[in-house]
């Protein structure tokens, strides 16, 4: 397949697993870049090109934040939680339920968020095997321990805005 192909093929799905990690349309772009950039350099050494760029990407993502000022994220994070709730009378739409559910999966653990993230984004259970290096038959286990733990995080933190 050519790289333009896979360009074509990848970029939205990249780019969509990127702004959920990082909630921010410039640092989601710059992340798919990088990712694209990097796998250009090394197309011909790639096996598994789809479970090849979403660790790329997550990895990428992983040295962004280490590297990002914490206390900078948190802020943020609290002004879109606030920017999200309008009126206490009106009904939440599509959008503001999701901010909810995604800041509620971006406080969770790393490895909990990227594992609910990578399955809502439709990637197979060997994909996400590899992106987060985690023995394949435990997928399936840990996606019921990670949801179990989202929806109880739901219950316990947005109760009132659900």
């Amino acid at each position: 397949m050519t790289f333009e192909k896979i360009y074509q093929t990848n970029y939205q799905g990249l780019y969509r697993f990127a702004y959920q990690l990082t909630r921010s349309d410039q640092e989601s772009k710059d992340l798919v870049q990088d990712v694209f950039l990097r796998f250009h350099e090394q197309q011909k050494r790639v096996t598994n090109t789809k479970s090849w760029l979403y660790k790329v990407l997550y990895n990428s993502f992983l040295t962004m934040k280490s590297q990002a000022d914490r206390h900078r994220n948190i802020e943020n994070q609290i002004r879109n939680i606030q920017s999200g709730i309008i009126d206490p009378h009106e009904e939440y739409d599509k959008s503001e339920l999701r901010n909810i559910i995604f800041t509620a999966i971006s406080s969770m653990p790393e490895k909990d968020s990227a594992l609910l993230l990578l399955y809502y984004n439709g990637l197979k259970y060997s994909e996400i095997a590899e992106i987060l290096e985690i023995h394949p038959n435990s997928i399936g286990k840990i996606l019921a321990r990670s949801v179990k733990q989202f929806v109880e995080k739901l219950k316990r933190e947005y109760h009132e805005m659900l």
